[in-house]
């Protein structure tokens, strides 16, 4: 691979290739770097489905997030409201020694080997963290699936956990907040929602401990 310094042919020639690609801090990182709108934007052009980091621990010490993962979460909602199909990646960016495992992705697959790990990547198959586990269901589909009529007919049900218990559940649908949980450290968290008709294209849920670590399922997106 010879890159030629055009993002989107770049990209196009890496997914030819068969290369598991995504792009990596697409708001900036911390502490100074923040991209312009037309650096944001171009992420629209590129053709669902496609892989994104929404948290990048760079230069990070005591917690993952800061206000770039924060930014980038916001572009990846704008992005599933235009209907986009963008998978979500943590990516540690570990170029000192303290920030290897600081975020880290939680995989479904049937296999612990690198072909299944990389198609369940792909898939979005996973969520990702730096602390909380979660996973999400409606009916047959899983994060990363799409709840076809019959699934959209059973609840979503969630599952959450943290060893030091957790503090909130967030869910999302289409951009706007469907629920918010206090959970007082409780340790499982497990719900079943009926998600409105009025959301028609995605739901995610974000969980916070009661040590303010964090955890992002991927959607399940609705048709």
């Amino acid at each position: 691979f010879t890159p030629q310094v055009d993002f989107l042919a770049d990209f196009a020639e890496l997914k030819r290739l068969g290369a598991t690609a995504f792009v990596a801090h697409p708001t900036g990182w911390w502490p100074v770097t923040k991209y312009n709108e037309e650096q944001k934007q171009i992420l629209e052009k590129l053709p669902s489905p496609f892989l994104m980091e929404i948290c990048n621990g760079a230069n990070n010490i005591v917690s993952a997030f800061d206000y770039t993962d924060d930014s980038a979460v916001q572009i990846w909602d704008r992005l599933l409201r235009l209907g986009r199909v963008v998978h979500v990646l943590g990516n540690t960016d570990a170029h000192a020694h303290h920030g290897i495992g600081m975020v880290w992705n939680g995989v479904f697959a049937p296999h612990c080997n690198q072909p299944a790990i990389l198609r369940s990547l792909g898939s979005g198959q996973n969520f990702v963290s730096d602390g909380p586990l979660v996973h999400l269901a409606m009916g047959r589909a899983r994060m990363g699936g799409k709840a076809g009529p019959a699934d959209r007919r059973q609840n979503l049900k969630i599952t959450a956990i943290d060893s030091r218990g957790l503090a909130s559940v967030r869910v999302v649908g289409d951009g706007k907040e469907i629920l918010w949980s206090p959970c007082r450290g409780t340790a499982p968290f497990v719900k079943s929602l009926r998600i409105p008709k009025s959301v028609h294209q995605y739901v995610r849920v974000e969980v916070r401990s009661g040590d303010g670590r964090r955890a992002f399922s991927n959607p399940i997106y609705l048709s």
